[in-house]
């Protein structure tokens, strides 16, 4: 094995919530294409989840201009390519949501162990805990000033002492998160321990 082969730094990989960061948060597009950016020059991969349906999230996402002659759905899309840019309901189906993560990871050349879910909402934390990654919970709205105890938790069932949390709160749409996101991983980085999500 040569010297640059076992240097090589492990992808890592950020899942981000698609369908209420973006379509349902004026002023979010610009924010979230630079941080997309940040995250790549730094070597992640990204990819996006959502419930939305994948014709719907394909017309949105080419609505918002990235780059020059780029949509938001040519700077996410060639990451994960069209079959893994799925709709998915983790609150409803851990076999939709094991399936999917593992597609999008195995895609990406990632593992479960440098995969961060990034979200604000009960169905990307799901996503989490069915698929045992890292979440890193970022204050996209003043409804989660107050961290976990926001709108989308109350009343649910789910165990957050279950979930690998990081609180990332009061983060201005998604500034910092590239930043956050490295810091979610650091203690981890040597750790991999599921062999069926990175066969």
């Amino acid at each position: 094995m040569s010297q640059e082969a076992q240097t090589q730094e492990p992808t890592k990989l950020a899942i981000f919530d698609f369908s209420r960061t973006i379509c349902g948060n004026e002023g979010v597009y610009d924010g979230l294409v630079d941080q997309v950016k940040t995250l790549r020059e730094n070597g992640w991969q990204v990819a996006i989840a959502s419930l939305a349906p994948l014709q719907e999230m394909k017309d949105e996402m080419q609505k918002i201009p990235a780059e020059p002659g780029k949509s938001m759905y040519d700077l996410f899309h060639p990451i994960i390519g069209q079959e893994a840019l799925k709709a998915i309901n983790a609150g409803k189906a851990d076999k939709t949501s094991r399936e999917t993560a593992r597609e999008i990871i195995l895609a990406t050349g990632a593992s479960r162990s440098h995969t961060v879910v990034v979200g604000d909402a009960f169905t990307e934390l799901l996503l989490a805990k069915n698929n045992g990654l890292k979440y890193l919970h970022a204050g996209w709205d003043d409804r989660n000033k107050d961290g976990l105890r926001c709108v989308c938790f109350e009343g649910s069932d789910i165990d957050i002492s279950e979930v690998d949390v990081e609180m990332a709160q009061s983060i201005p749409c998604v500034s910092q998160i590239s930043d956050r996101l490295e810091a979610v991983l650091e203690p981890q980085l040597e750790k991999d321990n599921d062999p069926e999500l990175d066969r």
